[in-house]
């Protein structure tokens, strides 16, 4: 007999999905399913002046920021299965780490197609400007300082930053200094897979594209980590991009949003 017919796609709008958290209602109303991954602010955080020094801090790699180890960086998009089982010290997951590579490097491209992986370095802000932002901010929308980081991140090369999430935040606050006009992109799983902690790589066969955007220079921008996401851009480099995020670690998105509202509403 033939083989059965398989199952039906799952899209984000089907009503056999389960309802999103990130959709639910918000203070006085719903929210705007242009808000479900990111939202432009008229929040003015810092001064112009404040903002202009920062990327020049950024641009110079000043004394002054501290560069932020990440361990999961020790598994780049090149590397091969024996340098991931290496890593992580189970073949299983170094095999599965490898098909999924190869998965994303077939769809999205890869060095050899001329597709080079951005890479993306972190700096922790001074404490003279870090303290002050990071109060301000709590005060601001009565969130615990524990939650708060304020850091810097530079992209000097590459074409695209492959689909992944945020580790150690859930979502942050972001303002764009100087970019190359690149895209973003949100995802939403079509169907479940597991989720690694450290090394957090989709099952690319199992995502669908639900949402792009270019984030405006100077913009203070809610950004929705917690969610599968990349950014891409047309061609090399022209400058760096930098961007100053203000993190947050385990607030969920959609309470962020629900601070800044009471916040705007009180003022």
């Amino acid at each position: 007999p033939p083989p059965p017919p398989p199952p039906p796609r799952r899209f984000f709008f089907s009503t056999n999905m389960p309802p999103s958290p990130i959709l639910s209602g918000l203070v006085g109303s719903e929210m705007c399913i242009r808000d479900r991954y990111h939202r432009e602010t008229d929040l003015q955080l810092l001064t112009q002046d404040e903002l202009d020094e920062i990327l020049d801090m950024a641009l110079n790699l000043s004394d002054e920021l501290e560069f932020i180890d990440r361990p999961w960086r020790q598994i780049a998009y090149d590397s091969t299965q024996k340098d991931i089982e290496r890593v992580t010290g189970d073949t299983r997951v170094a095999r599965e780490f490898y098909r999924r590579r190869l998965i994303m490097a077939r769809e999205l491209g890869f060095h050899q197609t001329g597709v080079k992986e951005m890479v993306i370095d972190q700096y922790r802000l001074p404490p003279r400007i870090h303290k002050p932002l990071a109060t301000k901010v709590s005060e601001m929308f009565d969130i615990s300082m524990n939650e708060i980081d304020p850091i810097i991140q530079i992209q000097n090369e590459g074409h695209i930053l492959y689909p992944h999430i945020g580790h150690a935040r859930n979502s942050s606050i972001f303002c764009l200094l100087q970019s190359n006009n690149e895209r973003t992109i949100w995802y939403e799983e079509t169907e479940p897979f597991k989720t690694y902690s450290m090394y957090r790589i989709p099952d690319y066969s199992k995502l669908k594209e639900a949402e792009e955007t270019r984030l405006t220079v100077g913009k203070w921008t809610t950004f929705m980590h917690n969610q599968w996401h990349a950014v891409k851009r047309d061609g090399d480099p022209k400058k760096w991009r930098v961007n100053l995020n203000i993190d947050f670690a385990s607030l969920p998105y959609d309470e962020l949003l629900e601070k800044i509202d009471k916040w705007q509403k009180s003022t």
